[in-house]
């Protein structure tokens, strides 16, 4: 067995395995399996976060997914996740996996 065959393999039977790491997410209607990662992220980390004066608070979240499900998704694109409204920030493709970071800003 190639490696790469293993790889695909691994990302069968253990990441994108719902007993394992992954859940089903309904993105912009579409039932798809996605490892989910919270993580904090700020692109314009060297700038002043304004903000925050305002009462405002931006979150992120990465979503793993094998691929697109035949989705358009491209940066800035507004997208619904599980009936909540995002924004990609970033995608990211790598060994058949799309990471895509989603961000949302709301009211603390």
């Amino acid at each position: 067995m190639a490696f790469k065959d293993i790889i695909a393999n691994d990302l069968d039977e253990i990441f994108f395995n719902t007993d394992e790491f992954a859940e089903e997410i309904i993105l912009d209607g579409v039932p798809i399996l996605v490892v989910r990662a919270n993580i904090k992220y700020n692109p314009y980390e060297n700038k002043v976060d304004k903000t925050n004066i305002y009462g405002l608070a931006e979150s992120y979240q990465a979503f793993y997914l094998k691929n697109n499900h035949g989705l358009d998704l491209y940066i800035g694109k507004q997208v619904n996740v599980n009936n909540k409204d995002f924004f990609i920030d970033n995608i990211i493709e790598d060994i058949g996996i799309t990471k895509i970071i989603l961000s949302v800003t709301e009211a603390r």
